[in-house]
């Protein structure tokens, strides 16, 4: 499929304006767009969507292995819980394990989380040196995403240790209604900035991309990282997409003088 010569955005073949910027369509030849010619393809646009396809593709390599980890961790973590909660009364060290080990697992998935979104983030910021107006918003709103992450990892562990204090200390003193306290209002914060990311950034960007190289599987993908628990087939799906994004690209690389 052609693509444009002032953004790089893919093109119908016969288009006289990029859907994307708008540009006027000119052929190899010089022509006005009109005929099945491929326009030029800079050694930039090829560049950008080169290192954009290779990020993505770690970050999917990333959530699918995390996912498959979280799911294990998860299972074996309710697994604990219930032997935790049958067998030892209220507030006896096997309960308190149980709060400890799943916080541990969090924080791990979360840190995971984070690398994978780093990767993701380099990808739409490659893509934004080529095609700002499709990719800037999703690259800004995919680093909100990365500092929520953070933010929801320090709540959680706040709420986990105000409920490992239950044993020691009375359900409702001061320090651990704080610690209850600063962990809801954390969680709250960091949830409504972690929506807002991953609809508005990872999700869409995800999907311009699968626009941007025409590949269906990579949209799919983009709407079932929004899934909690399913994340792990939209990696897959990306994989998918990647290596068909790359045979695309890789057709269209420029052709390098020599002599």
């Amino acid at each position: 499929m052609p693509f444009c010569s002032a953004c790089g955005a893919q093109v119908n073949p016969g288009s006289a304006y990029c859907p994307s910027c708008g540009s006027k369509i000119v052929t190899a030849t010089g022509q006005p767009a009109g005929t099945p010619v491929v326009p030029t393809y800079s050694a930039a646009h090829f560049e950008a969507d080169t290192k954009a396809l290779r990020k993505l593709n770690v970050f999917a390599i990333i959530l699918l292995v995390g996912g498959a980890v979280g799911i294990i961790t998860t299972v074996a973590s309710f697994v604990f819980g219930l032997y935790s909660f049958r067998v030892a009364p209220a507030g006896t060290t096997s309960m308190s394990s149980f709060f400890a080990v799943y916080g541990v697992t969090t924080g791990v998935g979360g840190i995971i989380g984070i690398v994978a979104l780093l990767e993701l983030r380099s990808a739409l910021k490659s893509l934004v040196q080529i095609d700002r107006a499709r990719f800037e918003l999703p690259a800004k709103l995919t680093l909100l995403l990365i500092v929520a992450e953070p933010v929801l990892l320090v709540g959680i562990l706040g709420l986990f240790y105000a409920i490992l204090s239950l044993p020691t200390a009375e359900p409702f003193s001061s320090s651990n209604l704080g610690y209850f306290v600063v962990g809801f209002v954390l969680e709250g914060i960091g949830g409504i900035a972690a929506v807002v990311g991953i609809i508005g950034g990872a999700a869409l960007g995800m999907w311009r991309m699968g626009a941007r190289y025409g590949e269906g599987s990579m949209q799919v993908g983009a709407i079932l990282y929004v899934l909690p628990f399913i994340q792990i087939f939209g990696a897959v799906l990306l994989l998918i997409g990647v290596s068909g994004a790359r045979r695309k690209v890789g057709g269209t690389a420029p052709v390098q003088k020599t002599g």
